[in-house]
């Protein structure tokens, strides 16, 4: 039988999450984005009038719980999360916005973690993308504002999103990121994740 004539393997579909307070995701198959989601914890309760602001623990759960319904509606093969980690040796600039970025660091960081465990809970294996690739893997240079990154998935897959949904087209990336690593394992005959 000639090669030609061959089922191709079906190629995996790869669950890109960028972690934040809005975590962008997008399920990547062969190359192109097939659905989007942004999960979004909410920020105040309103009890009896009165707004109450819901603290980060509280919003990591509510993600939690809304990527697990997620990962059991769409089934993906594979999750691709953004580490969001910064260069250990990055000198951080003094004062206190030194340590909101610190802080907003360690959050991303815990939330991440977290993820990759709600997925190994699930027996869904985990691939982590170092930080920045998903911009990258989508053509982003640089330091790229929101807009920009949204105008960049819109060039490249013709689809509309509003820049409050940039983390949809950062997790786009992250996925396309671990969709060209697992062909690189599959090419060298490496077991997937």
């Amino acid at each position: 039988m000639p090669t030609g004539d061959l089922p191709r393997p079906t190629e995996p579909r790869v669950l890109g999450v960028d972690p934040g307070v809005n975590t962008g995701c997008c399920l990547v198959q062969g190359g192109r984005p097939v659905q989007w989601w942004v999960l979004r914890a909410p920020t105040h309760w309103d009890l009896r009038g009165a707004h109450v602001r819901i603290a980060l623990p509280r919003r990591r759960e509510f993600l939690e719980i809304e990527l697990t319904h997620l990962l059991a509606e769409i089934a993906p093969d594979v999750v691709a999360i953004e580490n969001p980690r910064v260069d250990e040796g990055a000198a951080w600039a003094g004062g206190a916005e030194s340590h909101a970025k610190q802080h907003i660091t360690r959050h991303l960081e815990d939330l991440s973690r977290r993820y990759a465990i709600v997925c190994a809970s699930l027996g869904i294996p985990v691939v982590m993308v170092e930080a920045g690739a998903g911009k990258a893997a989508i053509g982003a240079r640089g330091v790229p504002t929101r807009r920009a990154v949204v105008e960049i998935f819109e060039r490249l897959y013709g689809v509309k999103l509003k820049v409050s949904e940039d983390h949809v087209a950062r997790a786009a990336g992250v996925a396309l990121r671990a969709e060209r690593k697992l062909a690189v394992q599959r090419r060298l005959g490496a077991e997937l994740p």
